[in-house]
């Protein structure tokens, strides 16, 4: 299992204030999450951003409601897999 991983995803929030967005918010959100996992032994893999795309339910859409989309990011952490056979189960995701 030389070269195998294990991958643990975190989706975090692309949409802030104009005053959030001076502040730098989404790079402290991403510094603490990835030296969070950096503690429990994740490597910091990628950030990937996408789109979530809201439906107004059922009475928004008989008074006109739209459809809302949020930009946000998913960051990818990795970690090298352990001993071929052994249950990895209890390495996967991190409290933090």
């Amino acid at each position: 299992m030389e070269g195998s991983y294990l991958y643990s995803m975190v989706q975090i929030s692309g949409t802030y204030t104009e005053r959030e967005k001076k502040s730098n918010a989404l790079g402290k959100q991403l510094e603490g999450l990835v030296n969070s996992y950096a503690k429990s032994g994740w490597e910091f893999f990628r950030m990937d951003p996408f789109q979530v795309v809201v439906n107004p339910g059922c009475m928004g859409g008989i008074f006109g409601g739209r459809q809302a989309v949020y930009n946000d990011y998913v960051v990818t952490f990795r970690k090298r897999a352990s001993v071929p056979g052994k249950d990895l189960s209890s390495q996967v995701g991190c409290q933090g």
